[in-house]
């Protein structure tokens, strides 16, 4: 359901192959090629996944130098390589990334993920039950299309929310299990193959979250205290079993006629066949206090696995007594994976509703409540947070141009909303002219309009200024005039008058708006505060009459610019000075990574040359 960290995890095949390439042959090209890899896997947006897959190569990294060091392949120029190799991969992908990195990392300074709980990171912990999940996909029920739009679900986890279920699900299918679990058997003693087991061992238990005391030691360093979801680190167990799977078809195929390569088959498949066996009897389902209305679905779900388990050792068996070509083996095997993946996950990607119909809202509706810019300038509040109620699809302004108060935000700002008393108040302050609230007559709820509603920016003649500190609990406390006095955390570089009673009379009009920009006219007989309602953030940059000016934090998460009487434009442009630091920097370390690119592959042809 988060398709960014699918795009993180779609690349890391590739990023770790060309790493390990990179560090084993000590070759430049191989540790350039992985850098660019990783920096468009980055680029899927996901932190978190950015973290984990930076501490999963450099586990690699130490595990190879280690090893390197033992067999005393290191010497000077080996070594000076090997780091080169090891390195580069770090430095050159964060240095492209840094375009997205540095202005992400101004902005999550500022939001509420920097006072995250260790309740709330441990959200998505892994059970230690649910590694039989890895035989029984849905042992704990399911979340699928349907019961998501519906809230109807199936997933009944004790102490798990709804979303636990795919936070959770690691399911790799019966094929990868058994020829994983035969794989290990063979190349445990490999250094790759005990560098993939300490993976799955870490991986594991660093899932279990507050069910093991590592996520909690964790949790305790830098950047790991800032996610939630400990059990997402599992995809590194799904790569090892991957890896370890293709080792055991290898095996299967170079070992013909072997017998203890088909004893093997046969022990790896029994515990996984017991859990099955358990489960489609109805055993497992009362050991997990099962609800009965969902046994005979659960037990259902046991008999499936049999049946995968049953084809997967049928086939490994028949391609070890060469009974089956490889080729058709494999191809197989491929069929029998696709279709127990496609069992898994088809119900839950499903959804009832068509795609291009989600976001379909009728013409006069759309019309209502698009704005007539610049004129005619409104915000529209489609979601009540208390009572549950969501007028329209979260996105629904990003795809019709409405300007919604509500919108999926992963990263919501510490100061992202009016702390105001009444629901009222606050959208008064957020421009609101339509709003989702409950009908007292009808008992439901539907739209209302706010007629005359607060227009988006407005002069005012006095200034309160308080502490920062204590902005949140004055506005709360209670509802003030904000349309003729305006809260600062500074004093204004401006005499104001203090008159409430005429501020009403000023007029500030919109003559241009777009995202990154905005132009207003005021037109001021007295010096004003300007309040503009719109979110206070550093990267945006004011000028009066084309001069640059100051904006000040205005009731508590707003803008306001200090303007002297008269008739003044005001502009306002997103100008972010880590976005354009980040711009040159990913340029210059691209073209860096480039060149260092071509000198390699120069140097390697030499090299070629004269050894011929």
């Amino acid at each position: 359901i988060h398709p960014m960290i699918l795009f993180h995890f779609a690349w890391f095949p590739l990023v770790l192959m060309f790493f390990i390439k990179a560090i084993e042959l000590r070759k430049i090209k191989y540790a350039v090629f992985s850098s660019w890899f990783l920096a468009l896997s980055m680029f899927g947006g996901h932190p978190q996944s950015t973290l984990y897959e930076s501490m999963f190569l450099g586990l690699v990294l130490l595990w190879y130098f280690f090893d390197s060091v033992r067999k005393k392949e290191l010497h000077k120029n080996a070594l000076i390589k090997f780091i080169a190799c090891g390195l580069i991969p770090f430095i050159f992908s964060i240095g492209i990334f840094s375009i997205q990195l540095l202005p992400s990392r101004k902005l999550a300074s500022m939001a509420q993920r920097q006072d995250i709980t260790y309740q709330k990171a441990t959200e998505g912990s892994l059970a230690f039950s649910q590694v039989m999940t890895s035989v029984v996909p849905k042992l704990y029920g399911s979340v699928d299309g349907k019961s998501f739009k519906d809230r109807d679900f199936t997933y009944y986890m004790e102490g798990s929310n709804y979303y636990d279920y795919w936070e959770t699900a690691y399911y790799f299918g019966i094929a990868a299990l058994l020829l994983g679990l035969f794989g290990i058997t063979y190349k445990y003693r490999t250094k790759e193959g005990a560098l993939l087991l300490v993976i799955i061992a870490f991986s594991f238990l660093y899932s279990l979250g507050k069910n093991f005391f590592i996520f909690e030691l964790f949790y305790k360093l830098p950047l790991f205290e800032y996610f939630r979801m400990p059990a997402r680190m599992m995809y590194y167990i799904v790569l090892a079993f991957a890896v370890f799977a293709g080792f055991g078809f290898d095996i299967l195929w170079n070992k013909p006629k072997n017998p203890s390569v088909l004893k093997r088959i046969i022990i790896v498949s029994a515990i996984p066949f017991v859990i099955a066996i358990l489960v489609a009897a109805g055993v497992m389902t009362g050991l997990l206090d099962t609800p009965q209305s969902l046994q005979p679905a659960i037990k259902n779900f046991g008999l499936i696995s049999l049946a995968f388990i049953a084809a997967v050792v049928i086939i490994s068996a028949l391609l070890s007594q060469q009974m089956l070509k490889p080729g058709i083996a494999g191809a197989l095997l491929v069929i029998v994976a696709f279709f127990d993946l496609y069992l898994t996950g088809e119900s839950f990607n499903v959804s009832p509703d068509n795609p291009e119909k989600s976001y379909a809202i009728p013409a006069e509706t759309k019309n209502l409540f698009t704005p007539k810019l610049p004129k005619d300038i409104f915000r529209v509040s489609i979601r009540l947070y208390k009572e549950g109620v969501i007028a329209m699809t979260r996105n629904q302004g990003m795809v019709d141009q409405i300007m919604t108060t509500d919108g999926y935000n992963p990263l919501v700002m510490k100061r992202g909303g009016a702390p105001a008393p009444t629901l009222k108040t606050v959208h008064e302050l957020n421009n609101v002219r339509y709003a989702i609230l409950k009908d007292t007559a009808g008992r439901g709820y539907r739209f209302f309009e706010y007629s005359p509603f607060t227009p988006r920016a407005w002069a005012v003649h006095k200034a309160i200024v308080m502490n920062p500190d204590d902005v949140f609990k004055a506005m709360q406390a209670k509802d003030y005039d904000y349309r003729n006095e305006v809260i600062l955390e500074e004093q204004p570089q401006i005499q104001l008058s203090g008159d409430t009673t005429g501020s009403v009379a000023e007029k500030v009009e919109c003559l241009d708006y777009n995202n990154n920009n905005f132009r207003f006219r005021a037109s001021l007989k007295e010096p004003s505060m300007v309040f503009f309602s719109e979110i206070w953030y550093p990267a945006w940059k004011a000028y009066l009459d084309g001069k640059p000016a100051k904006i000040y934090r205005a009731d508590y998460c707003f803008r306001a610019l200090a303007v002297p009487a008269g008739i003044h434009e005001i502009m306002m442009e997103y100008d972010s000075d880590s976005f354009r630091a980040g711009k040159y920097f990913s340029l210059v370390t691209f073209l860096a990574s480039l060149a260092t690119l071509v000198i390699a592959l120069i140097a390697e042809k030499k090299k070629k040359s004269d050894v011929l």
